[in-house]
């Protein structure tokens, strides 16, 4: 991987590329997801693992099955965790340096997560998988995402999500775009409203 450096002052000419770590730490993976988190640290999640990057690069091996996962999102809390989602493996949440992982087992909707965010309202953490929407907090089990007290987008692959500046939530899936706003209003896009693709 390579990072550029340089005063974004300066001209473009001046400004260099650094290779992050050996040649070989990443040049058999592909990287899915580039990560910041509050003190600083660089996070990559690629096809076969966790890597983290403050001044060297180190792959996260403390749990052992992690380097032969597939990372697909990587997120923090607002108690500096790290929340690491993969394709049919669940999540992991990373908390003073000690794994917790979980899984479809513990009550998640499904076994491959493609997206997890941190609420801005009560903090609990909403997971995106391949069967639905789940919510979990500190000290509570895993429930379904609902609105109007029903289970939203049950069964649905959906593959990211997102909640903005105004409170409002995004949910993507493979056919349709959804908004639910701050207001409680449910909007759905679609190719009739305009996408390109449904999909």
């Amino acid at each position: 991987m390579l990072k550029l450096t340089g005063n974004s002052d300066e001209s473009i000419k001046q400004d260099k590329l650094k290779s992050l770590g050996s040649a070989t730490q990443l040049s058999d993976k592909s990287i899915y997801k580039i990560y910041k988190d509050l003190p600083g640290n660089i996070w990559l999640g690629t096809n076969r693992g966790l890597f983290r990057y403050n001044g060297y690069l180190e792959e996260i091996t403390e749990n052992s099955r992690l380097p032969m996962h597939q990372v697909t999102d990587i997120t923090s809390d607002d108690q500096g965790n790290i929340w690491v989602s993969t394709y049919r493996n669940g999540f992991y949440q990373i908390a003073q340096g000690k794994f917790i992982t979980y899984s479809d087992a513990q009550g998640l909707a499904g076994k491959t997560v493609y997206g997890v965010i941190e609420s801005k309202e009560d903090s609990s953490i909403i997971i995106a998988t391949d069967n639905g929407l789940s919510r979990y907090k500190k000290d509570w089990n895993f429930f379904p995402f609902e609105i109007n007290g029903k289970p939203f987008l049950k069964g649905k692959d959906v593959r990211d999500l997102y909640q903005d500046s105004k409170g409002n939530y995004w949910f993507a899936t493979t056919n349709k775009l959804y908004n639910y706003t701050y207001e409680q209003e449910l909007k759905i896009y679609s190719t009739t409203n305009g996408l390109i693709s449904d999909y």
